[in-house]
């Protein structure tokens, strides 16, 4: 893969988790994605320019992901091992499966309900997504039980 493809998926990468995360970067990342940026952060610090991830974190404003993924093009086309490691990071990221649970989504209960426990529960899955109630009205009375996610 050509450097600049691997620089704009590996940003992509980071600034999305970043978006759904709403925290700075590193923090409440998805495993593998900390492993990206982690990776990356490594490189740069054995070429002493470990700065330009620390003012990504720091700040996530345009500028600043414009200058890291400029920095990581520039990087990647120049170290034919770093862009070897970090496609194969990547593709591996590429081939996560996400597991999802939903329970009750758009749904318009127009009186009363009456809804048990729910329990939602995934093991063997790296990113796992579950949801319960969301986009839910109800008309008059809703009695719930205990609502149990477990990843």
């Amino acid at each position: 893969m050509e450097s600049i493809t691997l620089a704009a998926i590996a940003s992509t990468l980071i600034f999305k988790a970043f978006e759904k995360t709403g925290e700075s970067l590193g923090e409440g990342f998805s495993k593998t994605v900390g492993w990206l940026l982690k990776f990356i952060r490594e490189e740069f610090e054995s070429k002493r320019i470990e700065g330009i991830v620390k003012n990504l974190e720091e700040d996530p404003s345009e500028v600043n992901k414009t200058i890291f993924t400029e920095v990581l093009k520039v990087q990647l086309s120049s170290d034919r091992e770093f862009s070897e490691k970090l496609e194969n990071l990547i593709n591996d990221i590429r081939s996560e499966k996400e597991f999802s649970q939903v329970a009750f989504d758009e749904i318009d209960i127009q009186g009363s309900a009456e809804i048990g426990n729910i329990r939602q529960s995934s093991s063997g899955a790296d990113k796992s997504n579950q949801r319960a109630f969301t986009n839910v009205r109800v008309g008059k009375n809703l009695k719930m039980g205990d609502i149990d996610q477990k990843s």
